[in-house]
């Protein structure tokens, strides 16, 4: 069996650099569901594939061995939210298998393809994939996990009828007692049935697929399944109910892409139901989570959704800030051959739209900062901060107001004003300006701004060198790209 077009989100054959992972690969929950599905399917042995890390390291393993612990490191990847490397080890575990490759391993990679097109949104050559592999000689097992994808992407396409698919499949697993099988097809039942608007009977199967990942300690499956049991909530109406569900699930949760996911998601219909101020503090919540942690394809949506309630509340400039960053990361996703769907869409369309309403916010003259040229990055935000509180205080006259006005506590206002007394700084023009021009927003959102026209006019000066940039502005060369909100690195 061979794919008879390489998808071009995969052709690319770096390998990934996971030297400094083994450990934390090795005890993930994910990974351990992907080693017994291998073993199930009998492609390689359990303990065979996690006592061998370091002969994969060392290259001292065949080819075939590799690209299903490539596969395996994708999917990894994939569960935590980093696209761009599930993609990066899933190339690379392609690219390993050559003509000696087996009729299943080829299928198995095949399908973990497969997998990786849907979630992006590329549902059309997923399937060319899945109907490859089931016209293959590969196991019968094989094809009964491709027929489920199969189902699955059906059923992304809004297609009708598919109950009977799914419970067919279902009887077919519950038969080989595949306990992960078995509960991804009740949460796949249960989305069938809540499309169908068959409520009642949609909350049945997610409770028994809970029950069921409960039982077996699958708190990531736990985690999925009460996710849509909120949605479930949402479009019932239950909007607290949803919300409440969906944060509960942020607290609990020790995975950075299940918090962005469920917080967001939480934003969302904060933001539906007009309540701006809570959708705000967790779309922005998210964005951190996937600026710090790598989740770079959610960047899109929490940006274009930020920017959406800026604009609603008419502060221009800060909506025009996330809507730029959230076309960037848009462009990003398309330049790394990601299809241009979904919340990559969204932003690249909101950031046209909002231009073509506001083009003097989009052409306004940026600030120069040319005075500022030889300060560390942390000493530039000291001296704004500075600046800031001082110009408060000459208009609300007490600490306590201009806490209020700032949206901080009393304690974090004292901290900045015992900074700039022993600092003893001299404003330059620059700040004072910047500061005059920018009053009206609270304490985050004033040093996102600043910090944002900071590191887009150094980094014009730098001629776009982070690296140069990160020296200069006495910064690590990861902490310029987070700030940047640089997806390539």
């Amino acid at each position: 069996m061979r794919l008879q077009a390489q998808p071009v989100l995969f052709q690319q054959h770096r390998r990934p650099e996971i030297a400094d992972l083994i450990d934390e690969i090795a005890n993930n929950e994910t990974w351990l569901d992907y080693v017994k599905q291998a073993s199930q399917i009998h492609l390689i042995a359990s303990e065979n594939i996690l006592a061998r890390f370091q002969d994969l390291l060392e290259k001292n393993i065949d080819s075939m061995t590799q690209a299903i612990i490539y596969a395996g490191i994708s999917r990894y990847y994939k569960a935590s939210g980093d696209l761009l490397k599930a993609v990066q080890a899933l190339g690379y575990a392609n690219s390993l298998l050559d003509e000696n490759a087996t009729v299943d391993v080829v299928a198995f990679v095949s399908m973990e393809m497969a997998i990786v097109l849907s979630v992006t949104g590329n549902l059309d050559m997923s399937q060319v994939i899945l109907d490859n592999i089931m016209q293959s000689d590969c196991s019968d097992l094989i094809k009964k996990y491709a027929n489920f994808r199969q189902i699955e992407n059906k059923m992304r396409q809004n297609q009708p009828n598919l109950l009977e698919d799914f419970l067919e499949s279902l009887r077919y697993f519950e038969k080989e007692n595949i306990i992960p099988a078995i509960i991804n097809h009740h949460k796949a039942i249960g989305n069938v049935l809540r499309r169908g608007k068959n409520y009642d009977k949609a909350t049945e199967y997610y409770v028994r697929g809970i029950e069921m990942a409960f039982q077996h300690n699958y708190d990531h499956l736990v985690q999925s399944l009460e996710h849509d049991l909120a949605m479930l909530d949402y479009h019932l109406g239950k909007h607290n109910d949803a919300t409440q569900r969906l944060e509960e699930i942020y607290h609990n949760s020790k995975n950075h892409y299940v918090k962005c996911v469920v917080i967001a998601n939480a934003g969302f219909i904060q933001f539906k139901t007009g309540n701006l101020g809570s959708a705000m503090k967790n779309f922005q919540q998210s964005l951190n989570i996937a600026t710090e942690h790598g989740v770079y394809h959610r960047i899109t949506g929490c940006c274009f959704y930020l920017g959406k309630i800026h604009a609603t509340q008419n502060n221009l400039e800060l909506a025009h800030y996330y809507f730029n960053q959230g076309y960037h990361a848009a462009m990003t996703m398309v330049e790394n051959k990601f299809p241009c769907h979904g919340d990559t869409l969204l932003a690249i369309k909101g950031y046209h739209d909002f231009a073509e309403k506001n083009s003097d916010v989009i052409h306004k003259k940026s600030e120069n900062w040319d005075d500022l040229i030889g300060k560390s990055f942390a000493e530039m935000k000291r001296i704004f901060q500075s600046a800031l509180v001082d110009d408060l205080l000459q208009k609300y006259h007490t600490k306590r107001n201009v806490a209020k006005k700032l949206e901080i506590s009393e304690r974090n206002l004292f901290k900045i004003l015992d900074k700039k007394r022993l600092s003893g700084d001299i404003i330059p023009d620059s700040i004072m300006e910047f500061v005059r021009e920018n009053t009206d927003a609270n304490w985050k959102d004033l040093n996102t701004k600043f910090e944002s026209s900071i590191l887009d006019f150094m980094l014009i000066k730098n001629q776009h060198n982070k690296r140069e940039l990160a020296e200069k502005l006495q910064m690590s060369y990861s902490g310029v790209v987070k700030k940047l909100g640089d997806k390539n690195a």
